[in-house]
């Protein structure tokens, strides 16, 4: 591109206050103040959709569409600062719930990857193990359920106290062959309706398990 037609494209941006974009039409990050304000926007615009989900909620088209809206403001930042972990997280949940689990996955994965090695801080872990959870989630989707099993695994190693997650790991259970697999998806169960006797997926789960898991099935600590 000439740079006179260059220049005019700078300026016709400017004078239309119109926010430069990446070579695939994206929205472009400049500087940090831009990065919080674009990742504020991402956050918020997929914060309800999010909760919905993680309720174990039906989303409606609108939660879906603001999913999307989401998924460019996070795009754009993790752009901007590929190294941080919770935009990446973000996303790759976002793109799981739309249906993109290839995008997903690399987003997830990254996520994790950027997690700084032997960290000891909570909120750090909590991001870890929800990356985990999420890609238990798109490997059952897979039909791999080995690898669904050890993300989910690995996510109820850093955080004790979620019922999704072990909703997530006696799902995995019960796809794999073996007594034993259905024992430890009753337990899974069990656990989860003791931490939240509210959580739609663990009820859905436990009313197709004969008999229904309970308490009882939970065994005594070491």
């Amino acid at each position: 591109m000439p740079l006179f037609v260059f220049l005019g494209v700078i300026a016709v941006l400017f004078l239309s206050n119109l926010r430069p974009q990446a070579p695939d039409g994206k929205e472009l990050v400049t500087n940090m103040d831009e990065y919080s304000h674009v990742l504020r926007q991402g956050i918020d615009a997929s914060k309800d959709a999010l909760q919905d989900f993680d309720l174990g909620k039906e989303l409606t088209p609108a939660e879906m569409e603001s999913l999307r809206k989401s998924t460019e403001k996070l795009d754009a930042v993790c752009l901007y600062f590929p190294t941080q972990f919770a935009p990446y997280l973000i996303a790759g949940k976002c793109y799981y719930i739309l249906g993109s689990n290839q995008i997903a996955e690399d987003r997830l994965k990254q996520s994790l990857a950027n997690i700084p090695a032997n960290t000891k801080e909570r909120p750090v872990l909590q991001t870890k193990a929800e990356a985990n959870y999420v890609m238990s989630l798109i490997q059952f989707s897979k039909g791999d359920f080995d690898e669904a099993l050890k993300q989910a695994d690995l996510s109820l190693k850093l955080v004790t106290n979620s019922a999704n997650y072990y909703v997530a790991r006696a799902r995995a259970h019960l796809q794999l062959s073996g007594k034993d697999n259905i024992a430890k998806a009753k337990v899974d169960i069990a656990i989860a309706l003791k931490v939240d006797p509210t959580n739609v997926r663990a009820i859905r789960l436990a009313k197709l398990m004969v008999p229904p898991p309970a308490i009882k099935d939970i065994p005594p600590p070491e």
